[in-house]
Parts: C-alpha cells; sequence; structure tokens
C-alpha cells in the first residue's frame, strides 16, 4: 500500500468523512441537472415500464447509478424515482458521497447499503452496541 494510502486511511478511521468536505469535493446535483443535457430518452429502455426500471436500478452498483443518473433528465428522472434510491438520498446522501470519493462506489449496491444503514448494531456477534458509522471500505457496521 502506497503512504498516500496508508495516510489517508488512517486519516478516516481517526476523523470519519467530515460533511463539509465531502459536500465541497462530491456535490451530488440532486435533481439539477444542467441545461445542456439533452432529453431524448433512454433509447431502448424506453420500451420497459418503469417499474421494470426501478426494479433494475436495484441490481446495480451504486457507481453505475450515478453513471446512469447523467445521461439525460429522463434517465435522472428514473432513477430518483427508485424507492432505495431516494430514502438513501434523503436520509444518507453523505453515503453516496463517501463511496464515490473513496472509489468504492463499484462494489457497493443499493440493497446491500440499505441494509447497513437500517441496521443497528456492529457486525461482531458478540456486539450488541450500537454502531454508528459505516466502513465504506469492508461494507461493516
Amino acid at each position: 500500500m502506497a503512504s498516500d494510502q496508508a495516510r489517508t486511511i488512517e486519516r478516516l478511521s481517526r476523523e470519519g468523512l467530515n460533511h463539509t468536505i465531502l459536500l465541497k469535493h462530491c456535490p451530488l446535483d440532486q435533481g439539477k441537472l444542467l441545461l445542456q443535457t439533452s432529453d431524448t430518452g433512454l433509447g431502448a429502455l424506453d420500451l420497459l415500464p418503469v417499474e421494470l426500471l426501478h426494479e433494475a436500478i436495484g441490481y446495480l452498483d451504486v457507481k453505475s447509478i450515478f453513471t446512469l443518473r447523467r445521461i439525460n433528465r429522463k434517465a435522472m428522472t428514473v432513477v430518483e424515482g427508485q424507492l432505495m434510491f431516494r430514502k438513501i438520498m434523503t436520509h444518507a446522501s453523505d453515503v453516496f458521497r463517501g463511496a464515490l470519493s473513496l472509489e468504492v462506489a463499484h462494489k457497493i449496491t443499493l440493497p446491500n447499503l440499505l441494509t447497513k444503514l437500517c441496521q443497528q448494531t456492529c457486525d461482531n456477534e458478540d456486539c450488541v452496541q450500537l454502531a454508528p458509522y459505516i466502513d465504506l471500505l469492508a461494507m461493516q457496521r
């Protein structure tokens, strides 16, 4: 492991992810798509009912979901209509920012993330204490 990575991991374990830093370096557009993007549709995906699109989005990793959102307004609308995505974005958007910033978003799916967010105690079987933080690198509480 490179010394920069080691220092970053050590700092993250000591301080956690600071909301202000995440907001500055990983802003989420949250529905404010730039006007220059087209609104041409989703191609072959337009043939599917929106319920199936929402179901399919649930199987994508977080990085792919954010890539899909950037295609155009319709893609953003479809993604933001997905219930798990909307719940996480509303109540814990910093988790998305953290996963994208740490470059682990390609390993995390919405169901796994939502399960971890709803979990109250740590992953250790012997531990019954509340676990206020999620280790995004290991996806553990």
